[in-house]
Formats: C-alpha cells, structure tokens, sequence
C-alpha cells in the first residue's frame, strides 16, 4: 500500500512536468491540472512523511486538509477551462483558493500549542470541535464543487448540439467527478470513525481513502498520454444569435443548404460541425445557427441527424440490411455511435431501429 502511494505521488509529480510538453491543446486547461496534480502529489509525499517515514513532525498533518481545500476548486476550474475556453480568470476567482489560505493560517497557528497544551483535556475537547467543523465545511465544499462541475458537462452537452453534429467524448471528465464523490463518501466514512466513533464498515481506520488519488494520478496519465483529444469541441466569444434576416436572405440561405444537403450529402462527416458547413455555404455560423433554430425549429444537432435517419430508412427500403448489419449502416450514414444513433432515430421515427424494420417487413 505504502508503495502504491509514493509511487502515485513520484508520477504525479513527472507528469505534472511532463504534460505542458506533452499536450499541445487546452493548455490554458491544462495549467490548473498541472496545479492538481502537484497538489495531490504533494499532499500524497506528506502523508507518508508523517505516518509512514516519520520524518516530519505529526502537527504537519493538519496541513493535508489544506491541501484537500485545493482539490475540488482545481478541478471545477480546470473542466471549466477544458470546456470553456473562452472562460477567462478574474481576480475575484482567487477567492477560490481563500478556503485553503485560511485553512493554512489555521495550521501555522497550531504550532504555537507547546506540547504539554496539546495533551490537556480541554486542548484535545477544542481541537476536535475545531476539526469536526474543518471538515464539514470541507465536505460542503467539495460537494458544492462537484455539483458545479456536474452542471458544466451538463451545460456544455446543451450547448454543443448548437454547432456540432456528433457527442463530444467527456467520458474522462466523469472519471474525476466520480472519483471525488468516492472520494468525499470515504472522507465522511473516516470522521464518522474519527469523531463519532461510527464505523459502517471495517476498513475505515486504514489507508484506503488514500489509495484512490494514485488511481487518479494514473488515469490522467493514460489518458494524457494515450487519449490527448479528449475534448475537440471549442467555442469562439461569437454568440450564436444574430439580427433577424431579410426574407430575401433568409430563403436563399435556406435553399442553399437544403441543396447542398441533398447534392454532397456532409452529414455523412460524423465530426461535420456547424463552422464547417457555414464555410461550405458561403455564411456565417451565426446566420446558420439561427436560419436552422428558427425554420427548422431544431438545433444543429437534431438537424443533421434528421438527414442522417433519412438516408438510414432509405437503406432500409432498399433492403441494404440484408447484407450489412443496422450498426454498419448507420455508421455509413453518419453516427459515430450505437447510442446516440439510436436516440435519434427513436427521436425522428418514435420507433427504434429494430421495430422499424419489423414494420416495414410486414407491410
């Protein structure tokens, strides 16, 4: 265990080196992971400092919660950034970090305690109260933090139907979200043991909670290293709304993508985004966005999944399924996945795939 944990904390500290020559995208991003991973690395090497090595002063301790402060702002304001990049830093996000300031002072001051106060009853009563608030305002935080970062994947889903045709993969973002929520259930488990002398279950007086941030450090480092475009979707400080048209323009735009739609079919580009066929239509992404919002009633999205069902059902009746399997054809078409695929479709058709083709069987 002891092992895992300085381990986690040496290759937290390479990569925290190594990720601003590694990956050249997000790197605005990319500087509060750097930051992250420091943090934990550095909270990991004091932690064993103290309980392991013995070679710091147990008082040091009162400073990983110090460092747990940092964890949950870093992270919101790293997915903000990864995908936001339009977000920009204010001084008033320092406030940010005030918690693990104060926290900070908090612990200098404990070192003003000689060692007779700290084994006084009454020294040991306040401390406990001290930490049993520390950690219930670190607890909210956290939680309140993680809500946050749940709302932007959620708001950045929303937002990227507007100009693309295809799910961003955000697969590794659930990934740190899920691993502070584990990692704030165990936290809770461990001052119910501590405090209350609670115990649910048996291992909450080891090192367990400690073990996931190495597996944190390690899945950045897979997907820092092997998957480095996790996100492809960025947004320009253009809003997309825009003066409405003149009718002249307005049908004309909407003749000229109708047939472009039909002539050199781009839906079947499962990375076709709105930018793209604005350019290829000679228009803006603003004056796209909002012809498809408002004639079509639709969001880009659903705009160009409506063709590509269009072309799925035409293969049908053409009796291409016969040779190629439903996933295969809706792959020619332009999904990039079974799911969305078949959302969509249940969307345009209220049928799924399969029970569409049972009908088109029977009539």
């Amino acid at each position: 265990m002891n092992t895992v944990l300085l381990l986690g904390a040496l290759q937290g500290l390479l990569l925290a080196l190594a990720i601003p020559f590694l990956s050249q995208t997000n790197k605005r991003a990319n500087t509060f992971l750097v930051l992250l991973l420091i943090a934990v690395s550095l909270s990991l090497l004091l932690f064993l400092s103290i309980n392991v090595y013995q070679i710091v002063s147990p008082l040091m301790m009162v400073f990983l919660d110090t460092f747990a402060f940092l964890f949950a702002p870093l992270i919101y304001v790293y997915i903000k950034k990864l995908l936001f990049p339009v977000f920009m830093l204010s001084k008033k996000h320092l406030l940010h970090a005030l918690p693990a300031f104060l926290h900070f002072v908090y612990g200098v001051s404990l070192f003003g305690y000689s060692h007779q106060n700290f084994n006084q009853p009454k020294t040991i009563a306040d401390l406990r109260i001290q930490w049993a608030f520390i950690f219930s305002l670190l607890v909210i935080l956290t939680i309140g933090y993680c809500w946050n970062s749940l709302r932007l994947v959620l708001l950045f889903r929303k937002k990227a139907r507007k100009v693309v045709s295809y799910t961003p993969k955000i697969v590794y973002l659930s990934l740190f979200l899920a691993c502070t929520f584990l990692g704030n259930l165990i936290c809770i488990l461990f001052a119910l043991d501590f405090f209350f002398h609670i115990r649910f279950f048996p291992f909450t007086d080891t090192y367990i909670g400690w073990t996931l941030i190495p597996f944190l450090v390690y899945a950045i480092s897979y997907f820092t290293l092997f998957k480095p475009e996790v996100i492809t979707l960025s947004y320009t400080k253009e809003k997309l709304t825009a003066k409405r048209m003149e009718r002249t323009e307005i049908d004309m735009l909407k003749t000229r993508l109708e047939c472009y739609m039909e002539q050199y079919k781009p839906h079947t580009d499962p990375k076709l985004s709105l930018a793209s066929l604005a350019g290829e239509l000679k228009s803006t992404a603003t004056k796209l966005s909002w012809l498809i919002n408002n004639e079509y009633g639709c969001n880009f999205y659903d705009f160009i999944n409506r063709y590509r069902v269009s072309d799925f059902v035409e293969k049908l009746k053409n009796k291409e399924h016969h040779e190629h399997t439903l996933l295969s054809l809706a792959y020619d078409v332009g999904f990039n996945s079974k799911t969305t695929f078949n959302k969509a479709f249940k969307k345009t058709m209220d049928y799924t795939p399969t029970a569409y083709l049972n009908k088109l069987n029977r009539g």
